[in-house]
This record gives structure tokens, sequence and C-alpha cells, in this order.
């Protein structure tokens, strides 16, 4: 499944206070707008990432890496 990520300029993905884990989003757009109310760094883009199915990962997906 194909998700979006804000990666910030050292290559690393932004992460949850709460959970540690990083955190994406359905829609390129849903991503977007998460930066634009601070996720990420200066230089952060948001990136096209690949998740699969995790028990531990954000709602059940984690980022394939």
């Amino acid at each position: 499944m194909i998700a979006y990520c804000i990666q910030n300029a050292n290559g690393a993905y932004v992460k949850s206070a709460k959970s540690g884990t990083p955190v994406w989003w359905n829609d390129a757009a849903q991503a977007q707008q998460a930066f634009y109310q601070g996720y990420g760094g200066i230089d952060s883009k948001v990136v096209p990432v690949q998740v699969r199915v995790s028990p531990f990962g954000y709602n059940g997906y984690s980022i394939v890496e």
C-alpha cells in the first residue's frame, strides 16, 4: 500500500511524539496539510512510502524501509 510521509532534510521521517514511530497519511494533501501545521523541519518534503500490515505500526501499518 502506498502512503505519504514527511521526510526531513536528513532523510528521517517525522515521528509521532506519543508512539515514537513514523507518521504517515493516506493522501498527499493530508501530509502536506500536516507539514503546514508544523510537522517536519524547514527543508522537509512529502514523499510517497510503501507501508505494510504490522500489529505494532501506526494505524496497524508500518513503513517498509
